[in-house]
C-alpha cells in the first residue's frame, strides 16, 4: 500500500504541475516533480533573489 500511495502522490505532482517544498533536498528546497521514463525527476526550482 505504501509504494501505490507514493507512486499516486508523485503522479498527482507531475500532471498538476505542482510546486512542492522538501527539506531532504538541496536548498532553497523547492521544485516539481515530472515524469521521466518510467519513474519521476526531481526539477529544482531556481533561486530568485526579489
Amino acid at each position: 500500500m505504501g509504494v501505490e500511495s507514493r507512486v499516486r502522490t508523485l503522479e498527482m505532482l507531475s500532471r498538476g504541475r505542482i510546486l512542492v517544498g522538501g527539506v531532504h533536498v538541496p536548498w532553497p528546497g523547492f521544485g516539481r516533480v515530472v515524469a521521466e521514463g518510467a519513474g519521476y525527476a526531481w526539477v529544482q526550482r531556481p533561486w530568485q533573489l526579489g
